[in-house]
């Protein structure tokens, strides 16, 4: 990203969570580069369906924690997990969550 953000999808893994609800748990990484605070949030990620029907993150009653919000100091890095539903097809990052184009795209499946 031009502001000195890398952005990775390390890995997934299938959980149920306390309400016996299935989930893909995407863990990512946000490294900051740059030379100025840079803010993160787990809904500048969006879960895409076979069906094209795109939507924000799942909200699973687990005893991890999300990746949650908030902002890194240049040099610094943070990794968490967002969910989403099993049957997502794709997961793309947005630069924040007011934006309506990806930055960048993974496949799930």
């Amino acid at each position: 990203m031009d502001n000195g953000l890398q952005v990775s999808v390390d890995s997934k893994a299938e959980k149920t969570d306390q309400a016996d609800k299935k989930y893909l748990l995407v863990t990512v990484t946000y490294k900051n580069t740059g030379s100025e605070p840079v803010d993160y949030n787990e809904f500048d990620w969006k879960q895409t369906s076979d069906s094209a029907n795109m939507k924000d993150p799942e909200i699973p009653v687990l005893d991890e924690e999300p990746l949650g919000d908030g902002s890194l100091k240049p040099g610094g890095t943070v990794t968490g997990f967002v969910a989403v539903k099993p049957d997502a097809a794709s997961t793309s990052y947005f630069g924040n969550i007011m934006d309506k184009e990806a930055l960048a795209t993974w496949l799930l499946k």
